[in-house]
């Protein structure tokens, strides 16, 4: 802990610079986490990991200091309070905006026939949850998406509601109790891969981006489908290996 009297040898352009480079270590920890295991791959765009990223890297790594520029005064009694007071803020907010983007990170990845659906923590309803079919997934995974298949249910008001949900931007990628696990579904996946070129309609940029991961992967001995990856409004591909049936990578 600093003690008043040592504080008090800070300059206002020291302290501004000490806690932009605490709220710069700070916010690259939390980047880390949010783009390699909450949010990976292309879910970063996805699923508004980036917006929210940088909606907290806003308050963190400039408000913040810029309070400090203001208040810090080395010559006041209360120094030791300001300062305390502006990092206690600074980390309850950063925790706060942690929580939230943990709340909303992406949890399932479902496969569903001929594409695959994203749902993220947010979206899951508790009470499905609890009805999982797979032990493994009566708690929603804590560092990163997991891959699983799903099944229609036969009864015909089941089907209905999830038709409906789907309408709204829901689906059966929003409930637990129909996954099963990914495997049992390996030849539909593997028939729903299709190369690049079948998706010619995508912009330009995108399409190149799917045929350079295409050529990289025939060069390492793999052949590649994609499966459309669909959250809302938006969308993106999942690259499977057409060989074992497993999900490679989401672009």
């Amino acid at each position: 802990m600093i003690s008043l009297q040592k504080l008090s040898t800070f300059t206002r352009a020291q302290a501004f610079a000490a806690h932009l480079g605490f709220s710069i270590a700070l916010i690259l920890t939390v980047f880390c986490i949010i783009r390699f295991v909450w949010y990976p791959d292309v879910l970063f765009s996805l699923a508004n990991g980036k917006d929210i990223l940088l909606i907290l890297s806003g308050v963190d790594v400039v408000l913040g200091p810029l309070i400090m520029l203001v208040i810090f005064n080395p010559k006041k009694k209360s120094l030791k309070f300001d300062v305390g007071a502006v990092l206690v803020c600074q980390i309850a907010f950063m925790a706060y905006g942690c929580w939230t983007v943990y709340a909303a990170r992406p949890v399932y990845i479902a496969f569903n026939n001929s594409y695959f659906g994203l749902a993220t923590a947010s979206e899951v309803d508790p009470k499905d949850q609890q009805k999982a079919s797979l032990k493994s997934l009566s708690t929603m995974p804590l560092f990163g998406p997991e891959f699983v298949g799903s099944i229609m249910p036969a009864d015909q008001k089941e089907k209905d509601r999830i038709v409906f949900l789907s309408g709204v931007g829901l689906g059966i990628q929003h409930l637990p109790q129909y996954f099963t696990e990914l495997e049992k579904q390996k030849a539909a996946l593997i028939a729903a891969a299709h190369p690049a070129q079948d998706f010619d309609k995508l912009e330009a940029d995108y399409q190149a981006k799917l045929r350079a991961f295409e050529s990289e992967a025939r060069a390492n001995g793999k052949e590649v489908g994609f499966v459309p990856l669909q959250h809302h409004s938006a969308g993106a591909f999942v690259a499977v290996d057409k060989g074992t049936g497993k999900p490679i990578k989401t672009l």
